[in-house]
């Protein structure tokens, strides 16, 4: 839903699975969905072709599994943020949230009930958060 919201509104390039350079951190980073924007790396620029994109997205999705260790995944998190990820958001499955880091130390969690907005960082984008998550049976 994010990528078709970013090309038909024109505003960065979102990619799934792809490998970043974390600039400063001497990491290589794989988010499951990433979003960079067109002020950031042009539209008609083209990715380079290496094994990591030599830049931090704005913003990062990780889907947290089961076997995610806690101080590895908000180690990665302050990570981001230290080279210039906006937000970062974490997709807890097992729970029905979605977690959004505006800074390492700030964090809101919705719930299915709740909508995922992009502002400011994907202007506009919208979805439910319970779209993400298979229903909930009765």
């Amino acid at each position: 839903m994010l990528a078709s919201y970013c090309d038909h509104n024109n505003l960065g390039h979102s990619v799934i699975e792809t490998m970043f350079t974390i600039p400063g951190s001497g990491n290589d980073r794989k988010p499951d969905v990433a979003f960079v924007s067109y002020q950031k790396w042009a539209k008609d620029r083209p990715i380079p072709d290496v094994n990591a994109w030599p830049i931090a997205p704005d913003l990062v999705v990780e889907v947290i599994s089961p076997s995610d260790k806690a101080f590895e995944v908000m180690g990665k998190v302050r990570e981001y943020f230290a080279c210039g990820v906006q937000q970062v958001w974490q997709v807890y499955s097992s729970l029905g949230q979605v977690w959004i880091f505006d800074s390492p130390g700030t964090i809101r969690v919705l719930t299915r009930a709740d909508e995922l907005t992009g502002d400011p960082i994907v202007m506009g984008f919208r979805m439910r958060v319970a779209d993400l998550f298979p229903p909930v049976e009765s």
